[in-house]
C-alpha cells in the first residue's frame, strides 16, 4: 500500500479531491487521508496541503471548533516545514514568496475562527505562537498583525469586570506583549501594534490596566529609538503621540516622562524634515488648550516646553541644506506657530513669530530660481500676508 502513495495516480486523486469545486467537507476527508497524504514526496505534499488550506478557507465562513482549527494549524505548520526543505537550495526570493503565501492563509484563517469566550483564547494563542516559532520572518510579518488584532478584538468583546475575567485578560495581554516584543526585529510591523495594544488596554479600564498601558508605550518608544528605519520613523512617532494624547491611564509624571523620551528620540532622527515634523507633533502634547481630553485634567499645559521645541525647530532649519528645503521647513514651523497663537499659548509671542519670518525672508531672498519654486514661495507669501493682516486687525481693535 505504501508504494501506492507516491504514484502519479494517488497524487492526482488527492489533488482532485482537495481542489474540487464540489462543496465537500474537506476537513473530514483531510483527517481521514492525513496519514497517507504525509507519505507524499516533499513538493507534492506542499502543493496538496496548500491547495487544501486555500479551498477550506474559501468554503468556510466561521470555524467554531478549536479541534478543527487545530487541524488547519497543523497543516500550515507542515507547510512551513516543507518550505524550508523544498526550497533549501533554491533562491531566497522563492522561499520568501511562499512564506508570504502561507502567512496570508494564516491571516485569513484567524478571522475564520469564532471563539465562544475568553477561555478559548489562551489555547488559541499557544497554538499560533508555536507556529510563529518555527516560521521565517516573511510568514511572521504577514501573520503578526492579524493575530494581535484578533486577540484584542475578542478580549474587548468578552471582557467583564469580574476577577476571573480580569486575570484572564491580564494573561492574554501579557502574551500579546511578549509576542510583539519577541518580533521587535520586525520593528515597522511590531511597533504600531504596541500602540494599538496600549490604547485597547486603556479603553478596557484605565486604572486596572495602567501597568500594561505603560509597558506597551515604553516598548513602542524603545523600538522607535533603536529599530525603526528612517523611512518609517515619523509615521511611528505620530502613532505614539496620538496614543499619549488619548490614553487615560498615565499619571502626570509618566506622561511628561514619555514626552521627554520622545523629544530625545526625535533629536536622533537622521532627516531634518523628520526632526522638525517630530518636534512639532510633540508640541501638541505640551499644549492641549481648549481641546484638552477629559483624562488630561491631571496634566498641566506646559507653554515653556512648547517654546523650547519651537526654538529648537528654528535651529534645525538653520542647519538644514538647500534654500527651497529651508523655506518648506519654515512654512511648517509658521503654521504650527499660528496654531499656538490661535490656541492662546502665551509663550508663542508676536516677537518670536517675527523672528521666524525674518529668517524665512532671508532664505527667500537667497532662492535663485523663483519659477521652479513658485508653489513654495506663493504658499509662504500667503501665510505671511494672512498673519500680518490679522495682526493689523487686532491692533486696530485694541486701539
Amino acid at each position: 500500500m505504501e508504494k501506492y502513495f507516491n504514484t502519479p495516480e494517488f497524487i492526482a486523486t488527492i489533488s482532485c479531491l482537495v481542489k474540487s469545486e464540489i462543496n465537500l467537507d474537506r476537513l473530514v476527508y483531510f483527517k481521514a487521508l492525513e496519514p497517507a497524504i504525509n507519505e507524499l514526496a516533499c513538493e507534492d505534499l506542499l502543493n496538496v496541503i496548500s491547495a487544501f488550506v486555500e479551498k477550506f478557507i474559501q468554503q468556510t465562513s466561521m470555524i467554531k471548533n478549536i479541534n478543527d482549527f487545530d487541524v488547519i494549524l497543523r497543516s500550515l505548520n507542515r507547510s512551513l516545514e516543507l518550505l524550508s526543505k523544498t526550497y533549501k537550495n533554491e533562491v531566497a526570493s522563492q522561499l520568501t514568496l511562499e512564506n508570504q503565501r502561507v502567512g496570508g492563509y494564516f491571516a485569513i484563517l484567524i478571522h475564520s475562527y469564532d471563539p465562544s469566550g475568553l477561555s478559548d483564547l489562551p489555547s488559541f494563542a499557544e497554538k499560533c505562537i508555536q507556529l510563529f516559532k518555527i516560521s521565517r520572518r516573511e510568514f511572521s510579518q504577514e501573520a503578526l498583525g492579524p493575530f494581535v488584532n484578533f486577540m484584542l478584538f475578542y478580549i474587548k468583546k468578552f471582557y467583564t469586570n469580574d476577577e476571573q475575567c480580569l486575570n484572564q485578560v491580564f494573561e492574554l495581554l501579557t502574551k500579546c506583549y511578549e509576542h510583539i516584543h519577541r518580533f521587535g526585529v520586525m520593528a515597522p510591523c511590531a511597533q504600531p501594534l504596541l500602540v494599538v495594544c496600549a490604547m485597547m488596554s486603556d479603553s478596557l479600564d484605565p486604572q486596572k490596566f495602567s501597568t500594561h498601558v505603560s509597558s506597551f508605550i515604553r516598548q513602542a518608544i524603545v523600538l522607535l529609538e533603536e529599530r525603526i528605519p528612517s523611512t518609517y520613523q515619523l509615521k511611528c512617532l505620530e502613532g505614539v503621540v496620538f496614543c499619549l494624547y488619548h490614553v487615560l491611564s498615565l499619571s502626570s509624571d509618566e506622561f511628561r516622562m514619555f514626552c521627554s523620551n520622545l523629544e530625545k528620540v526625535v533629536r536622533n532622527f537622521i532627516s531634518s524634515t523628520n526632526q522638525l515634523a517630530g518636534l512639532l507633533h510633540i508640541t501638541n502634547l505640551y499644549w492641549l488648550g481648549d481641546a484638552k481630553p477629559e483624562r488630561q485634567s491631571n496634566v498641566q499645559d506646559d507653554p515653556v516646553s512648547v517654546l523650547r521645541c519651537l526654538s529648537e525647530s528654528v535651529s534645525i532649519i538653520g542647519l538644514s541644506i538647500g534654500n527651497s528645503h529651508k523655506l518648506k521647513l519654515h512654512i511648517q514651523l509658521l503654521q504650527k506657530c499660528l496654531y499656538f497663537i490661535r490656541e492662546k499659548c502665551q509663550t508663542v509671542t508676536p516677537q518670536f513669530i517675527d523672528t521666524v519670518f525674518t529668517d524665512a525672508d532671508k532664505v527667500l531672498a537667497s532662492i535663485e530660481d523663483h519659477d521652479q519654486n513658485r508653489g513654495i514661495i506663493d504658499h509662504y507669501n500667503r501665510i505671511r500676508r494672512f498673519y500680518y493682516s490679522t495682526q493689523t486687525e487686532n491692533e486696530s481693535c485694541l486701539s
